[in-house]
């Protein structure tokens, strides 16, 4: 039978916290098993709030980090800020954007802005996260 893995007290890092999906897992992560979390979106007034809620109702420490993943070089910066004295323990990686309308309207800036958050962050920061 396998151990699960105590997340109390140990640092969880979470793209796309600001709302959605990552403000519920955050607040889960906090909530469920007093995880410490580096929450992680382009909105950061968002982050703050819930980083402050986190901390005064659950006790766990939250450190709110504004990142565009749209920008290649975010994703190193952004784990060179995460993880300075902090090891992480988990990551739940769930940053991602989507373009409404008629596909043929986008721009290539656009589309190449929503492959860099979907798919080149996602693989940087899990190859990143992997070797913390």
């Amino acid at each position: 039978m396998s151990r699960a893995l105590s997340l109390r007290g140990r640092w969880v890092l979470v793209t796309g916290a600001s709302a959605g999906f990552g403000r519920e897992l955050a607040l889960q992560l906090a909530r469920d098993h007093g995880a410490n979390l580096l929450l992680v979106a382009r909105r950061l007034p968002l982050l703050e709030a819930l980083a402050t809620e986190l901390e005064e109702r659950f006790g766990v420490k939250a450190v709110a980090l504004g990142c565009d993943f749209s920008r290649p070089e975010a994703c190193e910066d952004l784990v060179a800020r995460a993880t300075e004295g902090r090891p992480l323990a988990a990551a739940v990686l769930n940053a991602g954007v989507t373009h409404y309308g008629d596909a043929l309207a986008q721009t290539s800036d656009s589309l190449v802005a929503m492959i860099n958050t979907n798919v080149a962050s996602l693989a940087v920061l899990a190859n990143a996260v992997a070797r913390d």
